[in-house]
């Protein structure tokens, strides 16, 4: 009894642990997905970068210290009215210890322009980050989604595959009794089949759309998932934030244009070029910086004949300037300026594609409430037809090829309906996504 009470309790917490909302998968993924992190890495990358820009700006200071022994003690001679005299002049041992300070003055704004691309090169990446989540976000739901549309369609397709098994039985009865074909027998059989067949094609995709998730969730593909959120507009209606419904096309355009991170990247990025310009053009100017050491080492004195420690410093300013470079520092500005030119390109071809996108976005959105809208009437008309039909059937006005075809039309349109009730809800999100709002 205990042993199964155990079994109990750590299947319900394990069932718990894999069921997730739409909400929690979402969070989850912010949290675990490679790639979210990857870009994470990139944002704090950047970050240090920008830090390494205004340690430039600070003074350099080094220090060293040596230690140097010699193989005998120096010494020299000196010539004395008693003869040549042996006189020490050094230390065998021998130290010194040595500090730099450097500072640059004038680098013609070369720091300043690094500090610059740098900071446009953090926001970059934060921009790359934002799309990035925004982009497994719309993933996620489109996924989630995706998975209990196949529910759905698993569960309809169930429903018939049910029916169709007794309505086999059916014409297997009536076979036995005369009252049918073998034909029909034969075809009753071979579409149940070809129902089973559908189903376990149906049932395979779902557990591909699932392990995709799982995938994008940082899970293992043998992990238990359950999705505990069904289609509905209520859940992704939420993630409107502007209602775009209720939104002129003039008005989506300016969202776009002031969210779209990859219009943000290509301003940036036309910053930037312009600061390579003049990072090319600053190189025609001077580089002035100021330094200074000051040395402590050891000395020897020959009249008290002792060693004492002394130390001594200087300072000054250099000038450096490149007087000819074989032309490359030309060559590097007109290429500057051609990257310029061709930025600026790129934002404005992506400035005028965004219209053309966006209305075909809105168009498909529309497109696809006017189907479902169809889609609506259809499966209302058809699941009376197939009552009907089967009603018929049985009472054996109707053939078997003409129940089949009100089966068939019925299957199509509960599968029709929900297929465009999905593709409503991704038209919308991925209109949401575009705009950079999602």
């Amino acid at each position: 009894m205990y042993k199964k009470l155990s079994f109990i309790f750590f299947f319900l917490y394990f069932s718990f642990l894999g069921g997730l909302t739409l909400d929690e998968s979402i969070e989850k993924a912010y949290r675990d997905n490679l790639q979210i992190k990857i870009y994470e890495e990139n944002v704090g990358i950047a970050n240090e970068d920008l830090l390494l820009s205004v340690s430039n700006f600070l003074p350099k200071v080094s220090a060293a210290g040596t230690f140097v022994r010699l193989d005998t003690v120096p010494t020299t001679y000196v010539n004395t009215m008693y003869g040549p005299m042996k006189i020490k002049v050094g230390e065998q041992n021998n130290y010194s210890f040595d500090v730099k300070l450097s500072q640059p003055i004038f680098l013609g704004g070369k720091l300043v322009l690094g500090y610059m691309v740098s900071k446009d090169k953090l926001q970059m990446s934060k921009n790359d980050l934002e799309k990035t989540r925004r982009d497994i976000k719309f993933s996620i739901i489109q996924i989630y989604l995706s998975v209990k549309l196949f529910d759905k369609m698993i569960e309809v397709n169930q429903k018939m595959f049910k029916s169709k098994d007794e309505h086999y039985k059916v014409t297997v009865s009536k076979y036995n009794l005369g009252t049918s074909s073998k034909l029909e027998k034969l075809s009753s059989e071979i579409d149940l089949q070809n129902s089973k067949i559908e189903l376990n094609n149906l049932i395979k995709q779902r557990d591909n759309l699932l392990n995709s998730l799982k995938f994008m969730l940082g899970m293992d593909i043998t992990d238990t998932l359950t999705l505990t959120d069904s289609i509905s507009f209520d859940i992704f209606e939420k993630f409107d934030t502007i209602k775009i419904d209720s939104i002129s096309k003039d008005n989506l355009l300016d969202i776009c244009f002031k969210n779209k991170s990859e219009l943000k990247n290509l301003e940036l990025s036309k910053r930037m070029a312009r600061k390579g310009t003049l990072l090319n053009s600053s190189s025609f100017l001077p580089n002035v910086a100021f330094f200074t050491s000051y040395n402590y080492k050891n000395y020897y004195s020959y009249i008290q004949d002792s060693t004492y420690f002394d130390g001594s410093y200087n300072l000054g300013i250099s000038l450096s300037m490149d007087i000819l470079s074989g032309g490359s520092r030309v060559l590097n500005i007109l290429k500057s300026k051609r990257q310029e030119k061709q930025l600026n390109m790129s934002y404005l071809l992506l400035k005028d594609r965004i219209p053309v996108d966006l209305e075909l976005l809105l168009r498909n959105y529309e497109n696809s409430k006017e189907n479902l809208k169809v889609f609506e009437s259809t499966l209302s008309l058809s699941k009376e037809a197939y009552i009907t039909a089967n009603e018929q059937y049985n009472r054996g006005i109707i053939s078997q090829l003409d129940y089949n075809d009100a089966e068939t039309r019925y299957v199509s349109a509960q599968v029709g309906y929900l297929k465009s009730l999905y593709d409503v809800i991704v038209n919308k999100l991925s209109i949401l996504n575009y705009l950079g709002v999602l």
